[in-house]
């Protein structure tokens, strides 16, 4: 379980955009190719925030999200959304889950995590950024924030591709590990690009997935 929050509470479209580069790099991966479950919070549409248990899915595609592999569940609250994910995560047929929350106390973190380590399934959880830390159960703890899209490199061909998706992921807590940081990641030509924050991104990154990404897979 990767629980992703917003740096604050205009962070919320960065923690959305940076889940999805992440989902389309998980859709990659031959152990994940079953379908996705998305499960959004109708509830997170009624709070102080961004995130509106709605997706665009012209945003999606844009990713590069193969559409047809997506189920949605539109839930009410947490509870509901929680119940799902913990019923996705359980079947063998689903290759990651994708869920919108506004709380993940200690008790659901715990079997939620027990339940995706089970079924070797990574489960993206999305949060607003004024939610409250997660339970000390899940695998790794992100915040999330958006910088600057003015990277430009030589020979790009469109204004699409100098103005890339561009956040500061900031990785706060692993469990089975000492290991945090901080990092600039850009979505450029449909990958995820890493460095360490503040260090200049060279032509070489272009085939470069990034460390934060192995991070979260």
């Amino acid at each position: 379980v990767a629980d992703q929050r917003g740096a604050d509470q205009r962070g919320d479209g960065a923690v959305m955009g940076f889940a999805c580069g992440l989902l389309t790099r998980l859709m990659q991966a031959p152990e994940a190719a079953g379908p996705v479950v998305w499960c959004m919070n109708r509830h997170l549409e009624h709070r102080n925030g961004l995130l509106s248990g709605q997706v665009y899915a012209p945003g999606l595609h844009a990713f590069g999200i193969p559409m047809q592999r997506l189920l949605f569940v539109y839930c009410n609250n947490d509870q509901e959304a929680l119940w799902a994910t913990e019923e996705a995560v359980r079947s063998a047929a689903v290759g990651s889950v994708v869920a919108e929350l506004h709380g993940l106390e200690a008790l659901a973190a715990r079997r939620l995590q027990l339940a995706a380590q089970a079924s070797a399934t990574t489960v993206l959880a999305i949060r607003p950024g004024y939610a409250a830390a997660a339970g000390s159960f899940v695998e790794t703890r992100w915040r999330v924030a958006s910088l600057a899209s003015n990277v430009r490199s030589e020979g790009e061909e469109s204004a699409a591709q100098s103005v890339a998706a561009h956040w500061h992921v900031n990785l706060l807590r692993a469990r089975r590990s000492s290991v945090t940081g901080s990092w600039s990641a850009r979505w450029y030509d449909r990958r995820l690009l890493a460095k360490p924050y503040n260090a200049d991104y060279t032509e070489a990154d272009v085939s470069d997935r990034g460390s934060v990404v192995r991070l979260v897979v």
